[in-house]
């Protein structure tokens, strides 16, 4: 009589979706794992691209405009 084979323990963990409020459109920003403070996102309603300012509380707001520096 054989055994079956042993079952692995390790269980992927749960995907949590982080969402926070845009500030343009108050539309959902959702975040499929723990985003990092100055990463960019697009509002998916109004697609403004945002900042996180703050991860604790997740916090969005308007991302600056790149401007060129032209060297200086």
């Amino acid at each position: 009589m054989s055994t079956p084979p042993p079952t692995s323990s390790l269980t992927p963990p749960p995907t949590q979706t982080l969402t926070s409020a845009c500030p343009e459109c108050d539309g959902p920003v959702r975040f499929d794992r723990a985003p990092l403070a100055g990463q960019v996102a697009r509002c998916s309603d109004c697609g403004v691209e945002l900042e996180v300012t703050s991860t604790s509380p997740l916090t969005l707001a308007l991302a600056p405009d790149v401007e060129e520096d032209w060297g200086e």
